[in-house]
Parts: structure tokens; sequence; C-alpha cells
């Protein structure tokens, strides 16, 4: 391999690691009025970074609850801190920086929407800290501080569930017919 293309690969997964940022997936599950939103944060960022505090933004007031081993943080305006000016209703806050370490996910952030249709898209937030000291977030895709980074983003609903569920009413009809 040629010694240029070998650095500017190398080049590339550098920037790549350096831009890494919270990966956040959401799955709903229930009926009209009473939907649940699970949602998971994996940990991806560079360094000994830990993520301890996590939200989602309730536009319409029809979003509450919080995961049982978090306890709500109140509402929270990520304009103070850098971010956009949404201010986040649902959060959750591990003081012990020990949950959500490099490289691991935690799911079971389930909050509750009565709205009639189910969300397809939900805005979340969370920080980024370093418990020993020793990490420095310089990916420029954050707010706060590179010691202390936030993050912003936009999560749709994982489909798997519903074609599951689908697949799975189809299959009945299908055996229905038959008989």
């Amino acid at each position: 391999m040629n010694l240029k293309i070998a650095g500017l690969l190398v080049a590339s997964a550098l920037a790549t690691v350096a831009m890494a940022k919270p990966i956040v997936t959401e799955s709903v599950s229930g009926v009209s009025g009473a939907y649940t939103l699970d949602f998971t944060f994996t940990n991806n960022l560079p360094g000994n970074f830990d993520l301890y505090f996590m939200g989602v933004y309730d536009p319409n007031g029809t979003i509450s609850g919080y995961p049982t081993n978090y306890g709500n943080d109140g509402t929270w305006n990520m304009s103070v801190y850098g971010g956009s000016n949404t201010t986040y209703t649902n959060t959750w806050f591990d003081g012990t920086y020990s949950s959500l370490t490099p490289g691991n996910s935690l799911g079971g952030f389930d909050v509750f929407d009565t709205s009639a249709v189910a969300p397809t898209n939900v805005q979340w937030f969370a920080f980024g800290y370093d418990p020993t000291g020793g990490s420095v977030y310089n990916g420029g895709d954050n707010f706060w501080t590179n010691t202390n980074p936030g993050f912003e983003g936009n999560v749709t609903p994982e489909p798997m569930p519903l074609l599951a569920m689908g697949a799975g009413l189809l299959g009945l009809a299908l055996r229905r017919r038959r008989k």
C-alpha cells in the first residue's frame, strides 16, 4: 500500500473517532393515547468520557416519566450551555458517572406519551464527563466545554417492532385464510 494512502486512512480514522457522539435509538410500543417510548443511549465518545446527563424534548406536553434507576432532574434549557434554545422536560442524571461508561449502551429510559399518534421524531441531549479529568473532546460538534461536552440530536423510532408486529398479524391472517 502506498504510504500516502495509508496516512490518509489513518487520518480519516482519527477524525472519525474525534467526531464521535452519543448514539440514541428509540422503540415505540402501545396504542393511541398510551405509547411507551424506550430510549437506549450508546456511549461511543473517545477517551474516558461517561455519559451522565441525558434527556428528551416534549414539544406537546404529552411525555412523562423517567427510568427507575435515575431521578428526574427537572427542566434544562440548553441555550444556557451553548446548545439550542430547547427546554428539555424529561431529564436523567447519574452523579456517580458509572452507569454509561465508554463503549457501553444503556436502555430502559422509558417515557410515556399520551398523544393520539406516536411521535416520529424526538429531540434528545446528552452530556459527557471524564471523572478522571484526563479526556478532552476535540470533535467540534459539541457545546459547553471540551472537557464536559454536550450533544443534541434527533431520533426516529426503530421500525423493527412495528414491522415484526405487522409480519405477525399478516402471518396470522394467512394462516386463518388457509384453514
